[in-house]
């Protein structure tokens, strides 16, 4: 946790308590739009219903049992300032109940606006939640103990949240049958919670990076630009799956002997991102859907400072392709060092592409495989690698201007695709 002054400590719980109640009132709203309420709040509000306690007595009960599982979980490593989300607790609990009072004249009339008032519950959730990360002083009791499993047990933070979640929702399914012989709590609006509250926190973290700014709560981390001077010259290549890439990147290392980076760049990336190679390689360019992709990473949105693998294995390579590109004239492959290195002038930037039946029979001759598996590896990676390029770049990977030079190796065979690009580089600048 970082260290603050105390009139900046005051001011941070101060809006720490402000997204608080922001987020006890979207849990009030929840419940009175009687679809459901969000994962981490249907048990106490099932036992609400069956127990003669309030909600937010419940919710501290529960949060109180959170902390006592990272104490357990965390033992020496638990840090006695973690004690706070104890405080935190009692807070939340007593704005829910206070939202749960002010929320007491509102009924629903029907379907429509059922929906209305869980997806305004939704919204007024992922603010809250996003002022309570933002704050960066103590997170809240079910957030710290999902940071706790993932460290002890050595699992990615969104896999936690997603079993947390799922966890919270059988419970509470389970006790609301056992105690109310029914379903209640648990409906639809569960479901929608547990997708777009993550979603909205991620919209907001983007879009209101002005209101954050204005509270100094904007992220003040420096951002270096790349600065552009006499450096080594450094040929990127970027390309479609079966266009000969590496055969092509090899071969141009070779005859112009400079060194060429492509799988031998895991180590280095393993060291900085403090990853097995083995799951960087394993997990290289995998995101055949951008849009689970984001339901999935929309999880690290409650853990400030967690981040999933694909994005530590790219913070990493940034790193590492950096590195290389300060020191010494190279060839990379992929690794969207087109991207990371862009606004070099000593950076040539080269995209191989070609038909899909050469490309086919190229991996087939490479691999082995019969035409129809060489033809679902060809699409199945063509479909990953423009996933996993325009997500993280926000770019097509056939945009042209992405390159410098763009090469049909099923027009030209690779020699001729070293000739042309080496020929580039000589004239390059």
């Amino acid at each position: 946790m970082k260290k603050y002054s105390i009139a900046e400590y005051i001011r941070r719980y101060l809006i720490l308590a402000i997204g608080l109640f922001i987020m006890a009132f979207g849990v009030a709203l929840s419940t009175k739009a009687e679809l459901g309420t969000s994962p981490v709040s249907c048990v106490p509000y099932v036992l609400s219903c069956a127990l003669p306690y309030t909600m937010g007595t419940l919710t501290v009960a529960m949060h109180i049992v959170f902390i006592v599982i990272q104490i357990l979980l965390l033992r020496k490593d638990y840090e006695p300032v973690q004690l706070l989300q104890l405080l935190v607790a009692f807070v939340f609990g007593y704005f829910t109940d206070f939202a749960l009072q002010l929320t007491s004249g509102i009924n629903a009339q029907n379907y429509i606006m059922q929906w209305v008032l869980c997806l305004l519950s939704c919204i007024l959730i992922a603010f809250g939640v996003t002022l309570e990360v933002r704050a960066g002083v103590v997170m809240l009791a079910g957030e710290g103990t999902m940071t706790a499993i993932s460290k002890v047990f050595h699992i990615e933070f969104g896999k936690v949240k997603i079993g947390f979640d799922v966890f919270q929702v059988v419970t509470g399914l389970l006790l609301s049958f056992i105690l109310l012989h029914g379903l209640q709590g648990i409906r639809e609006g569960t479901i929608a919670a547990a997708v777009l509250v993550g979603t909205i926190v991620r919209i907001l973290n983007r879009r209101c990076s002005r209101v954050y700014r204005l509270l100094g709560l904007e992220d003040t981390a420096e951002k270096t630009a790349v600065t552009v001077q006499e450096k080594p010259l450094i040929i990127t290549i970027a390309r479609e799956f079966g266009s000969g890439g590496h055969e092509v990147g090899q071969m141009l290392a070779d005859s112009m002997d400079i060194p060429l980076y492509d799988r031998n760049m895991i180590a280095g990336i393993a060291e900085q991102s403090g990853m097995r190679p083995e799951t960087i390689e394993e997990r290289k360019q995998k995101l055949s859907s951008r849009f689970l992709h984001s339901l999935y990473i929309q999880n690290y949105e409650f853990a400030p400072g967690e981040k999933e693998e694909q994005q530590r294995i790219l913070d990493a390579e940034k790193a590492v392709i950096g590195q290389i590109a300060d020191r010494q004239s190279c060839i990379m492959i992929g690794r969207l060092g087109c991207f990371f290195l862009r606004g070099r002038k000593n950076c040539l930037n080269v995209f191989l592409y070609g038909d899909e039946k050469s490309r086919v029979l190229h991996y087939q001759e490479e691999s082995g495989e019969t035409p129809e598996k060489a033809a679902r590896m060809v699409r199945r990676q063509d479909l990953e690698r423009r996933n996993h390029f325009r997500y993280y770049t926000g770019k097509n990977m056939h945009d042209v201007s992405n390159y410098d030079l763009c090469i049909n190796t099923s027009e030209y065979d690779l020699k001729k695709a070293v000739q042309m690009i080496r020929t580039a580089a000589e004239n390059y600048g």
